[in-house]
């Protein structure tokens, strides 16, 4: 089973029914993929069966069952960070992370470890790897305006969508809501602009702090003092 495989949503759903899953947080549900014909899922079982993992019976092989029990792993993740097409979800009892992408024609499936969600973030989103300017150690966010041109950029294919939500933490709470944290970053005028879609409030933010934030939240390690500039 090649890590690079894509699933259809009606494949996905197919195999969280192995353990009578509804619901992968952040992906389209069944009401939202609802369909008057039957023909989508015996397709998609017939897509499950030429990848090895479903059998003709509608049994999951082996195969099948390490697919089955990652989508668990994610069904049952205690933290969910969407960066953009990826969907991070920390699994419940490691410090991986089952990886979905959604790569537009499909979705691709991986349980990847801290090392790795560093180097793909560093790999994949240019904002990571961005040289602060020097004033940024001064500051954590200021607040700006959002003018006509801020609004455009950060409407426009360059922006990074960045979503938190604590799923464990927000089960416990009443105030959900109060909990996750929406945001679109984007580089402009050699600034990094950070609009909170919550709040409809545009920031100003660090480097360090945009790093401090989008670490901790994807819970790869580091070092206090690599942010420590920051706080002053």
């Amino acid at each position: 089973m090649s890590n690079k495989e894509t699933f259809s949503i009606y494949e996905l759903h197919y195999l969280i029914g192995a353990f009578d899953g509804e619901l992968m947080p952040g992906l389209p549900t069944l009401d939202d993929i609802v369909t008057t014909s039957e023909l989508v899922w015996t397709i998609a079982k017939e897509a499950l069966e030429k990848k090895g993992l479903v059998n003709e019976d509608g049994s999951i092989t082996k195969a099948g069952f390490v697919i089955v029990e990652t989508l668990r792993e994610y069904c049952l993740g205690r933290t969910l960070v969407i960066l953009n097409n990826f969907y991070f979800m920390q699994c419940r009892d490691s410090n991986f992370s089952i990886l979905i992408v959604d790569t537009g024609q499909g979705y691709q499936l991986v349980k990847i470890s801290s090392m790795s969600r560093l180097l793909l973030l560093q790999d994949k989103l240019p904002l990571v790897t961005r040289i602060p300017l020097e004033d940024e150690v001064d500051f954590l966010t200021e607040r700006q305006q959002l003018t006509p041109d801020i609004e455009t950029a950060i409407a426009s294919d360059q922006a990074l969508m960045v979503q938190y939500y604590p799923l464990e933490q927000m089960c416990e709470t009443r105030h959900a809501a109060l909990l996750s944290a929406s945001y679109l970053f984007v580089e402009e005028g050699g600034e990094l602009l950070g609009f909170d879609v919550n709040q409809e409030e545009l920031y100003r933010f660090s480097q360090y702090y945009f790093l401090e934030r989008l670490y901790s939240w994807l819970s790869i390690p580091f070092r206090e003092e690599d942010f420590e500039n920051g706080s002053n």
